[in-house]
């Protein structure tokens, strides 16, 4: 042990020195903490991470066998699994403080690429496990069958070392104090149900109601102390609702409902609890007990007591479910806070509780994957002990002197438009529709310095740079995120994938019963369908035209370069200026907690709007809720003794009608055979393209139109002749094939002179 405290730990600790014949080598060791008969190692190719031999996993180097092979300084791997060995893979800063926050003390290499090696004794694990949280890979937990590059090895990338991080003993765990402290990177494999007893109709979250097992939120589900046995980490008992089954860590055992019941009864113990646990003798004291204490109704019995269904029925009628990030349900406001990491609901009730509590009396949840909330905790207490109210008209202008004082817009109408549109992302739940706003603008124009000024002060607003397809889907789903979209034209060239998820998020988001669907694996190559409500409010710049789907969507503001004479104040993140915002976003929270109601009466009613008669079909869906809100602070500050009286309706009459009359012209314009006309049109003008004159036909080569065509923007995707005819016959262009010799025949275009000057003129180009 005196040797081994005077190991340092950089990566020459891992060697001895040798001298022969008067020069000094160096010779590799492995760690004194590896240094086990029980453990396993394995032969790396020089500077790698790949095994040197096959059937490496099934045929280790025990410390003896390998040790010529590590002191010739050859890369090594340390196998899981062996003498009860595992590693804890951490390749983020993340996992790596968890690890140390929450697992003992215990030997580990740091990673030339700053992830670590973290070794520890723990029995019964005997496969792999990936960490992953999210869509977040974090690393893995290794064990047998999996390896990791012993410490003094070189890593293939750097050329650097594996070096000793912590250079004590291996600490010793247990299955269930590994789980627990890293429940959230875990996909819990929950035992099937047995379909033979097991059905829907019991409910898991019935049961912990009514024995009052307390649990709380982590990631996707609810965890905590297991109610018969305990734990000693105090996270040993996992609960999924959406798949109504559980996990016990300590037992590796679980099921659904019935098991559940099964052994808080005491007729099996947590570790019977497998499928085929429950015979027939023991499911009818299960089931006995489900219809005593739960109201339970088996399909077989029709002798249920009528009390039993009436019970049902008005659990049923009083049970509201409702999203944990943003809801209006009934007349009442919901928003989802975080309190130390607790996720907690606050109402326009002013009731205050934690989603546990709303569980228990009669709220159910949509999802329990809310992590986005920016309610500050003063904020929240002042409201609840009534001492918080928010005049429109003031908020109204707060908003708008905020937006003015860093951004430079073309009109005011805009300035009001973008004013009104973020107080509404605090209360769109309420609406059917909630429009998008599209920032059309060269670079330079300051929509990136505009979507950064809002998005900190609107309902969760996140601007992405670069997000992924999962992140996209999952993070409105849970969050109702205010999502703001830059360069998306950009996107579309870095990554297909994402763009392609970013519109069919668009397509569908605007729409409160907005799903998109994906197809999700389930482990075992099995996978589901799964829908997610990416309803929420967005932002998107770009410098292109957008498609006419898109567009009825869509609330178009141009920018334009600011001059140089048309300062604005520079916007830096300063303490004033975080200030001002966290005080905007609690003005925004208390305003829709205190008058959602009064909002979604006036949207309901919609005779009572002003300033909409000019709108049909889908322009009024988009542009009602903004108007509903314009007669909102115009009344209060007409009302308001303190606050010049408003007249947002008519800037925003006047900007809808002229957005109404644009889309009118872009209609045409974004037609197909407007298209393609308007290409013809340019080839017509371009001397440099052949054609013969036949009569009043121009004969084109096919394969001259068709490089023509795709060096115009409209048509750059094309890539066959085939695609190009069909375009082409929109305006009446025919495809015929001619002898261009003996040799052989060719295709050619035949467009009719004089019939597509009448299109020209038709089409107004």
């Amino acid at each position: 042990m005196k040797n081994q405290r005077l190991i340092s730990r950089k990566a020459r600790s891992l060697t001895k020195k040798e001298e022969k014949n008067g020069t000094e080598s160096i010779i590799k060791q492995i760690p004194i903490q590896l240094q086990k008969k029980a453990f396993g190692f394995v032969k790396l190719k020089p500077q790698s991470k790949i095994p040197f031999e096959k059937e490496w996993q099934n045929n280790p180097y025990n410390y003896s066998s390998i040790n010529e092979w590590v002191s010739a300084n050859n890369n090594y791997g340390v196998i899981g699994g062996y003498g009860d060995l595992i590693i804890i893979d951490a390749d983020t800063e993340e996992l790596c403080r968890i690890v140390k926050e929450r697992l003992p003390q215990t030997f580990s290499v740091k990673t030339p690429k700053k992830g670590e090696h973290s070794y520890f004794y723990c029995k019964g694990l005997n496969t792999k496990i990936v960490l992953n949280k999210g869509d977040v890979h974090h690393g893995e937990i290794i064990a047998k069958g999996s390896q990791v590059v012993g410490a003094g090895s070189i890593h293939p990338d750097t050329g650097t070392e594996y070096t000793i991080e912590n250079n004590v003993d291996i600490a010793e765990i247990t299955i269930e104090d590994l789980y627990s402290a890293l429940a959230e990177y875990i996909e819990i494999k929950y035992p099937q149900k047995d379909s033979a007893i097991e059905n829907d109709a019991l409910k898991i979250s019935d049961i912990i109601n009514k024995y009052d097992i307390k649990l709380e939120i982590k990631g996707l589900e609810l965890c905590g102390c297991h109610p018969i046995h305990g734990s000693t980490t105090g996270q040993n008992f996992f609960i999924n609702t959406e798949k109504n089954v559980w996990h016990c860590f300590r037992c590796n055992s679980g099921g659904g409902a019935f098991y559940l019941l099964a052994v808080l009864e005491g007729i099996i113990d947590c570790g019977e609890a497998k499928i085929g646990a429950l015979d027939s003798d023991k499911f009818k004291k299960v089931l006995k007990i489900a219809e005593e204490k739960l109201g339970y109704i088996s399909k077989g019995n029709n002798e249920q007591p009528k009390e039993n269904v009436m019970e049902l029925l008005e659990k049923e009628r009083n049970t509201l479910t409702i999203h944990p990030s943003q809801d209006f349900v009934g007349v009442i406001m919901f928003y989802g806070v975080k309190l130390s990491g607790k996720t907690c609901m606050i109402n326009s009730k002013k009731e205050f509780f934690s989603i546990e509590e709303g569980i228990k009396h009669g709220y159910w949840f949509s999802n329990m994957g809310l992590d986005t909330a920016k309610f500050s905790a003063s904020g929240i207490r002042k409201y609840i002990k009534g001492g918080y109210s928010v005049n429109i008209a003031d908020l109204y202008q707060k908003i708008y002197r905020y937006i003015k004082r860093f951004v430079k817009l073309n009109d005011e109408d805009s300035i009001i438009l973008l004013t009104l549109w973020t107080m509404g992302t605090y209360i769109f739940s309420i609406f059917r529709y909630y429009p998008y706003i599209w920032l059309n603008a060269e670079k330079q124009s300051g929509k990136t310095l505009l979507m950064e000024v809002l998005s900190v002060v609107a309902f969760n607003g996140d601007l992405s740079i670069n997000p992924t397809e999962a992140v996209i889907f999952r993070d409105i789903a849970n969050n109702k995120i205010t999502m703001f979209i830059d360069e998306v034209e950009q996107l579309r060239k870095r990554d297909k994938e994402a763009f392609s998820s970013i519109i069919s998020v668009l397509n569908a988001g605007f729409n409160r019963n907005g799903v998109v669907k994906r197809n999700e694996g389930m482990g075992n190559g099995k996978f589901k369908v799964k829908s997610y409500n990416v309803y929420s409010p967005k932002m998107f710049a770009g410098i292109n035209e957008i498609d006419e789907v898109l567009q009825d969507r869509t609330i178009k503001v141009k920018l334009l370069r600011k001059k140089d004479n048309e300062p604005v104040e520079r916007y830096k993140n300063t303490a004033e200026i975080e200030t001002l915002q966290q005080e905007i976003r609690d003005d925004l929270y208390v305003f829709g907690l205190t008058c959602g109601r009064d909002i979604a009466y006036c949207y309901h009613n919609d005779d009572n709007i002003r300033g909409i008669a000019h709108l049909g079909n889908r322009e009024l869906d988009i542009w009602e809720p903004i108007f509903v809100l314009a007669n909102i602070v115009d009344d209060v500050s007409r009302n308001s003794e303190n606050e010049m009286e408003l007249n947002v309706t008519a800037s925003m009459e006047r900007l809808s009608k002229a957005s109404f009359e644009e889309k009118q012209a872009d209609s045409i314009t974004q037609n197909d055979t407007y298209k393609v006309l308007s290409v013809i049109k340019r080839m017509f003008d371009d001397e440099s393209i052949h054609y013969e004159q036949e009569n009043d036909n121009r004969i084109y080569r096919t394969e001259d139109v068709l490089v023509f065509f795709k060096g115009q923007e409209e048509f750059e995707y094309l890539e066959k002749p085939n695609s190009l005819t069909i375009k082409l016959k929109k305006a009446d262009v025919r495809s015929e094939q001619r002898r261009v010799s003996r040799a052989g025949k060719a295709r050619f275009y035949i467009i009719d002179h004089t019939k597509t000057l009448d299109l020209f003129e038709r089409y107004k180009i």
